[in-house]
């Protein structure tokens, strides 16, 4: 099973998300290709595979649905269309003391990534 989270997007969604992206992400000759994040995850299929998604991330949620869109077609075409799923659930973070394990761990709401949380 795979479960890739958070960094599927669409290269479009990204670019117009207008945000700084990490070159992993992208790789060399991808676009000129017309490679997208949904043709690294067809390296999986016909395994199982979900995607999870954060809604109001960084990456921005409505390429991940374009991308799963993308997968759900190339599992149809295998007869494995019950083997793709996707999960959007609302940003939240965690934060842990590092010097000390046992410390409760802090969730972090946000509603968009600039904002500043309370």
């Amino acid at each position: 099973m795979a479960a890739p989270s958070c960094f599927v997007t669409t290269f479009r969604r990204n670019l117009e998300n207008e945000l700084p992206a990490d070159t992993e992400q992208c790789p060399p000759k991808a676009l000129a290709l017309g490679l997208d994040h949904a043709e690294s995850l067809a390296a999986v299929v016909p395994k199982a595979t979900i995607m999870l998604a954060k809604e109001r991330e960084f990456f921005d949620v409505r390429g991940a649905e374009e991308a799963y869109q993308r997968l759900q077609r190339l599992y149809g075409l295998l007869g494995r269309q019950n083997h793709v799923a996707m999960s959007a659930t609302p940003l939240v973070r965690q934060v842990r003391c590092s010097r000390h394990n046992n410390y409760p761990s802090f969730p972090i709401t946000s509603s968009n990534p600039g904002e500043k949380n309370h």
